[in-house]
């Protein structure tokens, strides 16, 4: 599992199966140190696997690429939406919601720039972890503003979605694998710069006043689907 909360298991003469979540080290989102300890043990450790599991298509592409992997050992495997994130029937929906840590790639701070620019009043959320609460807070919103540079997978817009919340998304290639999956309700605009007042996201302010899509749903797939697809990888690995 390579993420950022521990070392990177050094290969064993098994048939390793590796999980993928993003490569944010490798793009420069963290430490000195950090980005050298990726970009010297996730090649190896990928390369040893059996096979590696990532959470998106374009993230898969990039590891298969990147690392020159076989790429019937590479498996795209989205993540899903809880069952718990369902359209409320709320009546009325105002302002804007973004959910996220605060961190670079996040861009958070143009979230709160282009809600303050359009006169949209906006809420913040980074701690909230139980899903019911979350939902609601989805389903109050009119719009989701997903500003990050860099996902794996962007699954608070798939929540969103499942809600009904149409999103403005950063258009990059995580964001975009969610609609080629299936789903509407996105409205795609170029990432937020950094100036020096602060950041800067126009079209997201020009989005912002417009209309909301009508046709809002999520991506199909499923946990159980996930499952699925991760007892094949073991089975024909194992």
């Amino acid at each position: 599992l390579l993420t950022d909360h521990g070392p990177v298991v050094a290969p064993r003469a098994v048939a390793n199966i590796v999980t993928l979540h993003d490569v944010r080290f490798l793009h420069g989102y963290g430490g000195m140190l950090r980005s050298l300890y990726a970009r010297t043990r996730y090649g190896r450790v990928l390369r040893s696997a059996a096979a590696v599991l990532a959470v998106g298509p374009s993230l898969a592409a990039e590891a298969q690429a990147r690392w020159s992997l076989e790429p019937n050992r590479v498996v795209s495997i989205p993540n899903a939406v809880s069952p718990t994130f369902v359209p409320l029937g709320t009546s009325v929906r105002a302002g804007a919601l973004v959910v996220s840590r605060e961190e670079p790639r996040k861009a958070r701070g143009a979230a709160v720039a282009a809600a303050n620019e359009a006169g949209v009043p906006l809420t913040i959320v980074d701690t909230v972890r139980d899903d019911g609460v979350l939902c609601a807070r989805y389903a109050a919103a009119r719009w989701l503003l997903a500003p990050s540079l860099l996902e794996g997978y962007g699954l608070t817009v798939a929540e969103a979605l499942a809600c009904g919340t149409p999103v403005i998304a950063t258009d990059h290639a995580a964001h975009r694998d969610i609609e080629r999956l299936g789903a509407r309700g996105i409205i795609f605009v170029p990432a937020p710069r950094q100036a020096a007042s602060g950041w800067v996201w126009p079209e997201a302010v020009a989005a912002l006043r417009g209309p909301t899509p009508t046709d809002i749903r999520p991506p199909p797939q499923t946990w159980d689907d996930a499952a699925r697809a991760i007892a094949d990888v073991i089975l024909r690995t194992h």
